[in-house]
C-alpha cells in the first residue's frame, strides 16, 4: 500500500522555453568534428592558418564574434586554446551543425509546486491526505551546458494548507475531551518546504518534497499527531508554461 501511495502529481506552473537565436556574443558548440562537415562549410579569415580547421572537434566551445546578412563569425571561446584566429560559417550551416551552450545555473524563479499527496508517519500511524496547499516558492534552477531540457529544481515555500483531523490522529471523538462529539476538523496549517525537482527531459521531471505544517496553538487544542514533523512527497512533475533560458554570453 505503502509504495502505490509514493506515485504523486506535482504541479507545477513555472518552467523554461528557449528559442535559439543567434546573437554577437554567445556561445555554442559543434555536434560533429569540423573535418566531417562539408568541404568549404567553414573558413577562415587568415589563408595560411586554415589547417586550424581540423582542430575544432565535436562540443569544442565557440563565441559568435560577428555576425552579417549570411555568415557567422566565431572564434574559440577560451583565448588559451587558439590565437585571435576567426572563423566564418554560413548562418544555415551553424544553425545546423552546432547547438548553444546554456548557462549551468538558470537563474532563479518565483512560482508555485502544489504537492496534493503528503506522505505522514508518525509513532507508527501512517496516513496521506490530498489537500492542496496556497503559497509561493523560491525556485534556483540548475542545469546542463549542453541540453537544453536538463536541469534540476531547487525551491523554498511557504503557504497555507487545509489539514484533516480525525479520531486516529488527534483527540476528535475521546470522552472526557471538548472534542468526543466532533468527528472531523479541517483547520488551516502554515507549510513550510523544501523540495527538488529533476527534469530528466522534456516535460519528464521527477520531484521530492520535504516539508512541515504548524497549526496555531488555538487550533492544536487537539493534539494532531502531525503537527510541526515532517511529510514527505515523491512523484512526477508535469511542467505547464516556460520561460526564456539565456545562452551564456560570458567568456
Amino acid at each position: 500500500m505503502k509504495a502505490k501511495l509514493l506515485l504523486l502529481i506535482t504541479v507545477v506552473s513555472c518552467g523554461y522555453i528557449y528559442a535559439q537565436d543567434l546573437k554577437i556574443g554567445h556561445n555554442h558548440y559543434l555536434i560533429v568534428d569540423a573535418k566531417d562537415l562539408p568541404a568549404q562549410t567553414i573558413t577562415t579569415d587568415k589563408v595560411e592558418d586554415k589547417s586550424k580547421i581540423e582542430e575544432l572537434y565535436s562540443e569544442t566551445s565557440i563565441k559568435i564574434i560577428n555576425l552579417d546578412a549570411d555568415n557567422v563569425t566565431f572564434r574559440f571561446l577560451f583565448p588559451s586554446e587558439s590565437t585571435d584566429l576567426k572563423y566564418i560559417m554560413d548562418k544555415e550551416s551553424f544553425k545546423k551543425f552546432t547547438k548553444p551552450y546554456f548557462n549551468r545555473f538558470r537563474g532563479f524563479k518565483y512560482g508555485t509546486y502544489t504537492v496534493p499527496i503528503r506522505l505522514r508517519n508518525s509513532k507508527d500511524n501512517f496516513e496521506f491526505d490530498a489537500n492542496l496547499s496556497l503559497g509561493a516558492n523560491a525556485i534556483a534552477s540548475f542545469g546542463s551546458r549542453l541540453n537544453e531540457h536538463r536541469y534540476i529544481d531547487f525551491s523554498v515555500g511557504v503557504s497555507l494548507t487545509k489539514v484533516n483531523l480525525n479520531s486516529e490522529n488527534s483527540l476528535l471523538g475521546t470522552e472526557g475531551t471538548d472534542y468526543e462529539n466532533i468527528e472531523v476538523l479541517s483547520p488551516t496549517a502554515f507549510t513550510f518546504s523544501l523540495g527538488a525537482i529533476v527534469n530528466l527531459d522534456k516535460n519528464i521531471n521527477l520531484g521530492l518534497h520535504y516539508g512541515w505544517d504548524f497549526l496555531s496553538s488555538a487550533d492544536n487544542k487537539a493534539s494532531w499527531i502531525y503537527n510541526k514533523k515532517p511529510w514527505l512527497g515523491v512523484g512526477l512533475n508535469i511542467v505547464f508554461s516556460n520561460e526564456n533560458i539565456k545562452n551564456d554570453s560570458g567568456e
